[in-house]
């Protein structure tokens, strides 16, 4: 009878090291269209369809996930008339940044509502009776809301009843969400963020190694740390309730922003080029080329790919389907993979991918707009009191390798913000300038004084301390608002194409 209890680990043992080291599925072989939310290049089915509008949010653990979450909840109603969130085109995100992202992209509005801008509204006395109780109007911000799906004659009594026929597009994509089913059925609000990002994921994550099934993966296979908290992720913000399904790309709500969440290569060569230290972005057109469905891809294990910080995590690995046949074809057998790790080393503030979204889509649009919550705070540094600042553990291993990655990442994020305020990186449009509405939402925007040394001691790990998100409560309420001339600048801009 004994050796049946383990028998289990016997199998995990015999399956080898290989085991969980990847888990995307290939690509069947004939794919169909994609018409998923993971794409570099943006359909105009959100706001205003001549203002493309990116939403990038920075890296820094819990306290870019809560900075980014309630400045995102801000953006919806620092205006009366405008919610600037749900004019946003595509959200990209690193590390800590992309729980509150990728959550919004899979989540809902409360009571299952659907919203849309339709300036001019319609006029609701002229629906028809099924449809009256199921339609809402927000005169001061122009929103209609449908609730429940919208038959193709309520359609069509809608676009009947349009004060602008012009409008007549948006309504269509409206329609088209109220229609949506969505398999998470997670609620977006101020309430729900404030109880999800403040939660103690580092306490969460080390009590799930000691599940039995973990302690035996961990150990006989290939399975790790970041897999471990990319399932604690998944257990508590992407999967479907009731049953606790873990969410997938196919998963994302289609009436949302696009999302590119970032991760960096690791892998050294791999045919004849050497991707390592390059940004690793999740969508389509990375997926296609691995061979690889996105579309059944876990949301949470693009997260902790985003978000496995050197010396804490261990890589996340996706399989090669493509490299993989090219070495078959020359004779090389074996699998072949590509390994992952923190998107904050490559780019921090996730800006790059705007680069390329921006170079993909511009000529499509007459106005770009690009926010930036960055939740960057000035490093420590090392006390000029002390003769000898090392601490214990650099008696065994110096941490001065801290101190001098955050000096490099301090100094590329300065390059990155100043070239992307005037518009002059790399490879940017030459109309870009005269297009470009930029808004940088940062902690250095506050005035000098408590609360801006309160914020630069916030750690950067998955949980928060005592008093962390009250004081970054206070950051939200001072830099998203009207009184922000960057903020007014993006109101101007996105009322522009009405």
């Amino acid at each position: 009878m004994q050796s049946r209890h383990h028998l289990p680990l016997v199998l995990l043992a015999l399956a080898g090291c290989a085991t969980f080291a990847a888990t995307n599925r290939p690509l069947p072989p004939a794919p169909p269209a994609y018409h998923g939310r993971a794409s570099l290049t943006v359909a105009d089915d959100r706001g205003d369809p001549r203002t493309l509008v990116c939403l990038a949010i920075s890296g820094g653990g819990s306290r870019a996930a809560y900075f980014g979450a309630m400045a995102m909840a801000r953006l919806a109603t620092c205006f009366p008339d405008i919610d600037l969130l749900r004019e946003v085109d595509l959200i990209t995100a690193v590390s800590g940044g992309t729980l509150p992202a990728a959550y919004y992209c899979l989540s809902q509005d409360p009571g299952g509502w659907v919203w849309a801008r339709i300036p001019g509204g319609v006029d609701l006395g002229a629906l028809p009776a099924t449809l009256a109780p199921r339609a809402a109007w927000r005169g001061e911000r122009q929103l209609l809301g449908l609730h429940g799906p919208v038959s193709a004659a309520e359609a069509a009594a809608l676009t009947a009843a349009l004060r602008r026929p012009e409008t007549a597009p948006r309504l269509a994509r409206l329609v088209a969400a109220s229609r949506a089913e969505l398999r998470g059925r997670r609620t977006w609000s101020a309430v729900t963020l404030r109880r999800l990002m403040q939660r103690n994921y580092l306490h969460r994550w080390i009590g799930n190694w000691f599940w039995p099934g973990n302690i035996a993966r961990y150990w006989l296979t290939a399975y790790d740390r970041s897999d471990i908290m990319a399932q604690t992720l998944a257990d508590n913000l992407f999967d479907a309730r009731p049953f606790g399904t873990d969410l997938r790309y196919r998963d994302l709500n289609p009436e949302r922003p696009y999302l590119v969440l970032n991760a960096t290569e690791a892998t050294g060569k791999v045919g004849e080029a050497r991707p390592f230290g390059a940004p690793f972005r999740f969508t389509h057109e990375r997926f296609t080329a691995l061979g690889a469905d996105i579309n059944r891809y876990r949301v949470a294990r693009a997260v902790m790919a985003s978000a496995s910080f050197p010396a804490v995590f261990n890589y996340m690995t996706l399989r090669d389907y493509r490299e993989e046949a090219a070495a078959h074809r020359r004779g090389e057998r074996g699998k072949r993979y590509r390994h992952l790790f923190d998107g904050g080393t490559s780019d921090n503030l996730g800006l790059t991918a705007v680069k390329e979204v921006i170079a993909r889509n511009h000529g499509r649009f007459d106005r770009i707009v690009v926010i930036s919550i960055d939740a960057f705070v000035h490093p420590a540094g090392v006390s000029p009191e002390q003769a000898d600042p090392r601490p214990l553990i650099s008696r065994v291993v110096d941490t001065n390798l801290f101190e001098a990655m955050d000096s490099l990442l301090q100094t590329i994020r300065k390059e990155t913000l100043d070239k992307f305020r005037t518009a002059t990186y790399d490879g940017a449009p030459v109309d870009l300038a005269d297009k470009l509405t930029f808004c940088h939402l940062s902690f250095d925007g506050l005035p000098e004084g408590e609360l801006k040394a309160r914020l630069d001691t916030i750690a950067t790990n998955f949980r928060l301390a005592k008093g962390d998100a009250a004081a970054m409560d206070q950051a939200v309420v001072a830099l998203v608002s009207g009184a922000n001339p960057q903020i007014r600048a993006v109101r101007a801009a996105l009322l522009a194409g009405d």
